[in-house]
């Protein structure tokens, strides 16, 4: 066991140690520690130098240090306080499963959980899906489509008779007549004289 001397001549030179304790007390304390924990000065040396690399975390740390290379002389094993930690969590973890189960006999086993929920059927996306998402990405919004009505189906009548209202309206439905050309033009009911451009021309007075 090392002597008073060499464990105050230790403490001295662990106050190198960044947060190591400035009052005489604490250093007291440590010196004590030393004393009671390191067997030979082989020993003290190697702690000393070891602690002097590192930040002061407290006399759990030093003994801890001093547990990775030897076995201290009070026989008391160094605790790791992560580990204790972790295994005092476990441990209360285990308890609660443990009631967890007791209670759930005697509560008798939990109804079966239906799934009520509708299979969701997949839908492939479209070319036009993807194009649609990539413009709601490039202008940070949504985009909103824009609807367009379906073209009305006329019948051959109604196709007519606003063909007529057009030719009225623009003034053209004479022009058959004024500028003699025949065959260019059919008379279809409802209507005067209806330009056919794939037809050929012919001069005369219409008939």
């Amino acid at each position: 066991m090392i002597t008073d001397e060499q464990a105050a001549d230790a403490v001295e030179l662990m106050r190198l140690c960044r947060f190591f304790p400035s009052s005489e007390l604490q250093r007291a304390q440590v010196a004590g520690l030393l004393v009671d924990m390191v067997e030979t000065k082989g020993q003290l040396d190697w702690l000393v130098t070891a602690q002097c690399k590192l930040d002061w975390q407290g006399p759990a740390e030093l003994r801890a240090l001093f547990s990775t290379r030897f076995q201290p002389c009070d026989a008391m094993a160094a605790v790791d306080p992560e580990r204790a930690y972790f295994e005092c969590e476990a441990a209360a973890t285990d308890r609660r499963i443990s009631e967890w189960k007791r209670e759930q006999k005697l509560l008798g086993e939990p109804p079966a959980v239906i799934d009520a929920a509708p299979a969701i059927k997949r839908v492939d996306r479209t070319a036009d899906d993807l194009q649609f998402e990539r413009v709601q990405q490039h202008l940070g919004k949504e985009v909103k489509p824009i609807h367009i009505p379906a073209t009305p189906t006329r019948t051959p009548e109604e196709r007519a008779a606003l063909l007529h209202e057009m030719e009225t309206a623009l003034g053209i439905e004479d022009i058959p007549r004024r500028f003699g050309y025949c065959s260019a033009f059919e008379q279809i009911p409802g209507s005067d004289f209806r330009f056919r451009p794939n037809l050929p021309v012919c001069s005369g007075e219409p008939a």
